[in-house]
């Protein structure tokens, strides 16, 4: 997670993400990229979870926008909360 240092209630500076990391809008806090687009607010201002679009190749995207893991698919757990990872499955 970013660390913040309050130097004066004015004057905020910020430590940079980790490249394996998302900067939050706010710049409060760095969450993990895979945390992006799961579906659950993890940055404050919930910018983790804004313009979210899967990636076809490890992601599948659930009838709510959501983006899960494509292992995650037709395992038997509603991972997407409205059963459309599991639907089709054999």
């Amino acid at each position: 997670m970013a660390r913040v240092v309050l130097t004066t209630w004015t004057n905020i500076m910020y430590k940079a993400c980790p490249s394996n990391h998302f900067q939050c809008e706010d710049l409060y806090k760095c969450v993990y990229q895979g945390s992006k687009c799961d579906g659950f607010r993890d940055c404050w201002d919930g910018s983790d979870e804004v313009n979210c679009v899967c990636d076809p190749d490890d992601q599948f995207e659930c009838t709510s926008g959501r983006c899960i893991p494509i292992t995650w698919r037709c395992d038997g757990d509603n991972d997407c909360g409205d059963l459309s990872d599991e639907l089709t499955c054999q």
